[in-house]
């Protein structure tokens, strides 16, 4: 995904200007403190935490998206831009206060990757922190019907995954891997994570979940 990102990286930035809600509901209910963004993009949802009065930190593997971040943030002393990879986080244990995840674990291309991000998340995460994922929610007309089309022939045998295709202005097309995720599924995912579950729901297009670390 890093090359990936890279090349769509402004075109990307141009279509994330609003962070989500669910987003800004979770960071701002309650005592903060340090809060890492992972796959932070072009850092919309860590200038939420930064209106919060708190100090974020970003890791993305894109480095034109950490550069949108940089210019984003010039001059901020309260943020901290890091490149590196979800799989394996460069940050020692018990860190973080809060940890965001969204939109990031379904770029994971196995089910044993993903345990091991949702692994390196609880590692990082301070005891009686708490951490918020966002996936893509499977469950949509414009989804079924391009897994339809598409995993079959790229991906056999592996329901839920899919190439999506980003559309440049250059007329190029750029393929993006998705694991597209049921409810039922996310949860089972998180139920064999070492987290505790708190919530996990549906908000349009996306399934959001709440995860404890007791």
């Amino acid at each position: 995904m890093e090359r990936t990102y890279d090349d769509i990286a402004r075109e990307f930035h141009r279509t994330r200007s609003r962070p989500w809600d669910e987003v800004v509901r979770f960071i701002g209910s309650g005592p903060i403190g340090k809060v890492l963004d992972i796959g932070c993009g072009n850092g919309r949802h860590m200038e939420v935490a930064l209106e919060n009065g708190t100090d974020a930190v970003g890791l993305d593997l894109s480095s034109n998206l950490l550069d949108i971040c940089s210019e984003r943030f010039a001059g901020n002393g309260q943020v901290d831009l890091v490149k590196g990879d979800a799989i394996s986080l460069p940050f020692g244990n018990g860190v973080f206060d809060r940890v965001l995840c969204i939109a990031v674990l379904h770029h994971v291309p196995s089910r044993r990757k993903r345990q091991h991000v949702l692994g390196e998340m609880f590692r990082c995460l301070k005891n009686g922190g708490v951490a918020q994922i966002s996936v893509w929610n499977f469950d949509q007309d414009r989804f079924r019907t391009l897994f339809n089309k598409h995993s079959r022939d790229d991906f056999p045998g592996v329901f839920g995954d899919v190439t999506i295709p980003w559309h440049k202005s250059d007329g190029r097309v750029v393929d993006r891997f998705y694991h597209l995720y049921t409810k039922e599924e996310l949860e089972d995912e998180l139920i064999r994570s070492p987290f505790s579950i708190d919530t996990v729901k549906i908000d349009r297009g996306n399934i959001f979940a709440q995860l404890g670390k007791d």
